[in-house]
């Protein structure tokens, strides 16, 4: 059995297990870096040109930029240029996917909001702006994964623990998530794919301002399901959607809240702004569970950076996530994925996860 290279000392103000994960996390950076000393006479690989890949540059310049480009390549710089897997693509990917017609949803970009939807229908409303037959994205290497999106991996997760102090403002926790059996490989600067649930607690508030049992039936696209298991797997409740705000407009017995509702149509909601807020802020409007959820957007899958090496540890992949959680309106928010990780799952709990390369 090879030896575990210890790079963190005992004394070190870590514990034990935070020590471990450390040494395992150096010794794979380390094992990548001699494989780019082994490889360092091959040719890199060109650079992209993406001038637009900024977020600090406002939309219209980014199109500018992106003038004269591949309609793939207008459509990113439409995008928020974070990269944040809010959408559980990055902003490349999620451009190719639309030209190729695999995604038909043009709101998924967060950063980007309404402005990047609203671009995002113009480009794609051009007659022929899509090719008949989009091309096809090439395979980077021989080995392609089986699990994608579309057919994630039901992978287990192995262990979360907490990196920084209890006192510390931050939360910061190290996932393990075990792939055996998947044959799942990733590559330095790929992200994980992780299908999280929401919370609990913020499903049975907005059933109890429904007056919803959560047992009402709901079609989705995974089946019939109960009106809570729906909101808790399948729809995403912390970005109404413009369906959503327009049926409540409709339900709205006060013609002041109808009003304002229609005005927050055309501005569109605040950020943060979720479903129990818009329940909460319309008292007078009551929709039938079974009409309002299927307006829902679906909830999507969260992109996270890969923290680990293969080489270092077969059959697992390692992240570092920052748990997201602040108070708005006197009520605590919580980041839907890094919380579902940090507080809602448990070591031998299934995930459903994929790889998302950086190509």
């Amino acid at each position: 059995m090879a030896m575990q290279l210890e790079l963190i000392p005992e004394n070190a103000p870590f514990s034990s297990e935070q020590r471990a994960w450390l040494n395992g996390f150096f010794a794979g950076l380390l094992s990548l870096e001699q494989l780019g000393a082994q490889g360092a006479a091959q040719p890199l690989q060109a650079e992209e040109d993406y001038p637009w890949h900024d977020p600090s540059i406002e939309l219209d310049e980014r199109m500018k930029l992106a003038e004269g480009r591949p309609f793939e390549l207008k459509l990113m710089a439409a995008m928020g240029q974070l990269d944040c897997g809010q959408c559980g693509y990055l902003c490349k990917s999620y451009a190719e996917v639309i030209m190729r017609g695999e995604e038909t949803d043009l709101t998924l970009c967060v950063p980007g909001g309404r402005p990047t939807a609203k671009k995002l229908k113009e480009l794609v409303a051009v007659p022929s702006a899509i090719p008949a037959q989009a091309p096809s994205r090439p395979a980077p290497s021989p080995i392609v994964n089986v699990y994608t999106r579309k057919h994630p991996f039901r992978a287990t997760l192995k262990e979360v623990a907490r990196l920084t102090g209890e006192a510390s403002v931050k939360d910061t926790r190290h996932v393990v998530i075990d792939l055996s059996g998947s044959g799942i490989t990733y590559e330095p600067g790929d992200s994980l794919g992780i299908f999280p649930q929401n919370c609990p607690h913020l499903v049975q508030a907005i059933l109890h301002k429904l007056g919803a049992s959560g047992e009402e039936p709901i079609e989705t696209w995974m089946g019939a399901m109960a009106s809570r298991q729906a909101l808790i797997e399948a729809f995403d409740i912390t970005r109404p959607t413009d369906e959503v705000i327009a049926h409540l407009g409709a339900c709205a017995s006060d013609p002041t809240e109808a009003k304002q509702v229609k005005d927050l149509a055309e501005q569109g909601i605040e950020e943060a702004q979720d479903l129990l807020d818009l329940l909460e802020d319309y008292p007078s409007a009551r929709p039938r569970i079974e009409d309002l959820v299927p307006l829902l957007g679906r909830l999507q899958p969260r992109l996270f950076s890969i923290a680990s090496s293969l080489k270092a540890h077969k059959d697992e992949v390692h992240l570092t996530v920052g748990v997201v959680r602040y108070e708005r309106k006197k009520r605590m928010r919580k980041g839907v994925a890094s919380t579902f990780l940090a507080d809602r799952l448990y070591p031998g709990d299934g995930i459903k996860v994929y790889v998302q390369p950086t190509y």
